[in-house]
């Protein structure tokens, strides 16, 4: 389980304004983090929430990322290469997983999300910036997967 995560849709209907910064309506909660991911962030932040752990460049995008897996309800998967991971730049692939209490709106998402930090195929991949300027998201219909 070392490549897994739940992340938890928390929705609200304020916007809250402390220390200058806005929160929209959805937070996301990290419910469960696998080992290897914790490995990644160099912490565990199980129960934090995504937005106070994410940091630039990366935060705005992988925000969004959730934002568009949770709006649309459809599952979603990303590659590219960031060096979100201090010195280190690394390919980065995940898939987003929606998953809905209720049937309507989705409550969790379930993460896969495998860093390579030794990535022969680097070049060729997007920068997490290239996302931030085109809003570059795969979304999948279900039964292409």
């Amino acid at each position: 389980m070392g490549n897994i995560g739940i992340v938890g849709v928390e929705r609200d209907s304020r916007v809250e304004r402390d220390s200058g910064v806005e929160r929209g309506p959805l937070r996301f909660r990290l419910r469960l983090i696998g080992l290897e991911i914790v490995a990644y962030d160099g912490a565990d932040f199980t129960g934090r929430y995504l937005d106070e752990v994410l940091k630039p460049p990366v935060d705005k995008v992988v925000l969004r990322q959730y934002e568009d897996c949770a709006e649309s309800g459809r599952p979603m998967a990303f590659s590219y290469r960031t060096s979100g991971f201090g010195r280190f730049e690394a390919g980065i692939d995940k898939l987003f997983l929606p998953f809905s209490d209720g049937g309507e709106t989705v409550s969790h998402i379930f993460v896969c999300l495998y860093a390579s930090f030794i990535d022969p195929w680097s070049d060729e991949r997007a920068t997490i910036q290239d996302y931030e300027r085109d809003g570059g998201t795969v979304a999948f219909d279900p039964s292409e997967l």
